[in-house]
């Protein structure tokens, strides 16, 4: 796995594959500087670049900070998957960074790999990043739920099981899971926070191109769970 940081851009791989029937590859650099570009339409400035490589160069996972934009006092981030192995669409998420940890708000996909992919990024970058900056009082909203948000331990195993019923994470790392919370509980109860941090920890052992999509998908089990008890 090649790790690129923080000199924007210039170590990362800008090549393609041929063209096969509809599909098309995207240069990783390209891509990137598309969506730097795009982000200033909203006065955003993407810093702190932190670019993994991995599938001999064909697929990445990409960080950026927003500079001057955080969430309930976290720094807001925009991660972007691009796999050009043909195995998942492109797609942009919005999260927070703490620590060594990234909770990740909002998924969105934006384009299968078409030959037509390349016109349609500026567009495809500026409608995603528009909807963002709209919902940004959303994901604040959620993360002040999760924060002040106390279950049992009980629940946050129930949480687990569920997440490596959705294969979201092996069951051989609940464990992980377990271990965490175990450390941030009182008198067994902890914040949803917290076992959503957890769940963020113990995924870093997870195939790189899929923890962004686990994380994503782990805070809306969450979030459902909280509705369906909030409803009794």
């Amino acid at each position: 796995m090649k790790v690129t940081e923080p000199s924007p851009w210039k170590d990362v791989p800008d090549t393609v594959d041929e063209p096969i029937n509809y599909w098309q590859s995207i240069p990783h650099k390209t891509l990137l500087q598309q969506l730097s570009f795009e982000a200033k339409s909203l006065n955003w400035i993407l810093e702190d670049f932190q670019c993994f490589i991995v599938n001999n160069d064909k697929d990445m996972v990409a960080f950026l900070r927003i500079n001057g934009v955080k969430l309930h006092s976290l720094q807001a981030i925009i991660g972007i998957l691009n796999t050009n192995s043909r195995r998942l669409p492109l797609r942009l998420y919005l999260g927070v960074h703490l620590g060594e940890l990234q909770i990740f708000l909002e998924e969105l996909t934006l384009a299968k790999h078409t030959k037509k992919i390349q016109d349609q990024l500026p567009l495809r970058f500026l409608q995603a990043l528009n909807l963002v900056h709209l919902r940004l009082n959303i994901y604040q909203s959620e993360i002040e739920l999760y924060q002040k948000t106390l279950i049992h331990m009980e629940e946050a195993i129930h949480l687990s099981v569920l997440a490596a019923k959705e294969e979201l994470i092996p069951w051989s790392r609940l464990k992980l899971i377990n271990n965490y919370c175990e450390c941030e509980q009182v008198m067994s109860f902890l914040s949803a926070w917290n076992l959503y941090c957890g769940f963020a920890s113990a995924i870093q052992r997870n195939p790189l191109i899929m923890q962004m999509e686990q994380n994503y998908k782990f805070g809306r089990l969450i979030l459902n769970y909280l509705s369906q008890k909030k409803k009794g």
